[in-house]
């Protein structure tokens, strides 16, 4: 139920974002900007899921075999259909870790010229990312023009329980199209000015 509520929660803000409620700043990519930003998104998540992947494999292989495949082979009596089930997440994991990245890159395709910054969070590329969730904060926002192009960063973290408790950071870069660089530099200072 908690689970429902926060994803209503994230539901219903995406909602008031792309209505224009609460945005303090939008821009639009041309196409062709916003496609190669997508693709290069794609590619980060997708080597980080491949890296992820193969981490999670290898244990669940050496897990598998030690707990369930060497008791089985010292006459321990295991089903074998449990067995073959776990060996079988694997795959499946796979399946997910590859099937993600692409679905995320097909949607920001469709969406991948419009920046939307509000109070409770930035919608880009088909996606939010809040520091209105439980669990988050906006720690810092910073405009950073010596960079080609120029970038207004977002400096997120979110509470994870992956290795016990802890605040796990999120950057965020956005490329900021040229002309929009007073916008930038607005949004940078008035989150600076409120103390995020």
């Amino acid at each position: 139920m908690i689970v429902g509520w926060i994803f209503w929660a994230r539901f219903k803000r995406v909602e008031r974002i792309l209505s224009g409620d609460d945005v303090i700043a939008s821009w639009s990519y041309d196409p062709e900007e916003g496609h190669r930003l997508a693709r290069e998104a794609f590619e980060e998540r997708w080597s980080g899921n491949k890296r992820l992947f193969a981490i999670v494999a290898v244990l669940m292989v050496v897990i598998g075999f030690v707990v369930l495949v060497l008791p089985m082979l010292q006459d321990e009596d295991l089903a074998w259909p449990f067995v073959l089930a776990y060996f079988l997440l694997i795959p499946v994991i796979g399946l997910v870790a590859w099937l993600a990245p692409r679905a995320e890159y097909r949607q920001a395709l469709r969406d991948a010229n419009d920046v939307l910054i509000a109070r409770s969070g930035v919608y880009v590329r088909g996606a939010l990312h809040s520091w209105a969730d439980p669990g988050s904060t906006l720690e810092q926002v910073t405009f950073e023009v010596t960079n080609q192009p120029p970038e207004l960063v977002f400096v997120l973290t979110h509470l994870s329980g992956v290795g016990g408790p802890h605040s796990e950071p999120e950057v965020l870069r956005l490329a900021v199209p040229e002309g929009h660089e007073q916008d930038a530099e607005r949004v940078a200072a008035d989150f600076s000015s409120r103390g995020r």
